[in-house]
Order: structure tokens, then sequence, then C-alpha cells
């Protein structure tokens, strides 16, 4: 599911120049992207990601990392749900203009928006 989410996000983004060709030659996508998650380790992500020379890293915002993955007794549906909230919450704040928003792996975001 991560590699579908960013190979969007890659079209959206404005051709690269390659094999001497201009990449002006090509029409670029328009609109803006950001990726929203929890969690990004710069050792175990895609490469696409990664920073610095990630060509979406300039695009990710990680944001609720604090929220813990578990608690003491369990609850890790639960901790994984507030997570999700406070992502999307933080994602329809900072781009209340926003046209598409992509959920990845839990829906519970979705009467938020």
């Amino acid at each position: 599911a991560e590699s579908l989410v960013l190979n969007l996000a890659k079209a959206t983004l404005p051709p690269e120049a390659e094999g001497g060709r201009d990449a002006k030659e090509s029409p670029e996508p328009s609109g803006r992207i950001s990726i929203y998650t929890t969690h990004c380790s710069p050792t175990h992500c895609y490469d696409e990601v990664r920073p610095p020379r990630g060509r979406l890293s300039p695009h990710v915002h990680v944001r609720g990392s604090w929220i813990p993955r578990r608690l003491r007794l369990g609850g890790t549906a639960l901790c994984s749900a507030l997570r999700m909230l406070y992502l999307t919450h933080c994602a329809a704040r900072d781009h209340p203009d926003a046209s598409v928003f992509v959920l990845d792996v839990l829906p519970t975001g979705v009467p938020y928006l």
C-alpha cells in the first residue's frame, strides 16, 4: 500500500530531466503534494522519501510520533486509531483547501474529513 501512495505522489510531481531530455518538454502535473505519516525512519524507508536526497522527502511530514503504539495491557488498535485521527486532523488543518486526501491502511480519519 505504501508503494501505491508513493507512486501516486511521484506522478503529481514535475518530471525530472532524463537522458539529456529537458523536463520542460513534458507537461507538468498541477497541484501540490504532502505526505503525512506518524513514523519515517531514514534507515528503513523507500529511497524516494529518504532525506536529504529523496525526491519526495521535502513533502513528508511526520506528525503524532509521540502517540504510543500500544498501551501496557494492549490497546494497539485504539492507539493506531488515535494516531490516524490525529494525523488526519493535522493534514486537514495544514491544508484546508485540499481537493484530495488519500488515506492508507486505516480509514479511521474519513469521517473527520
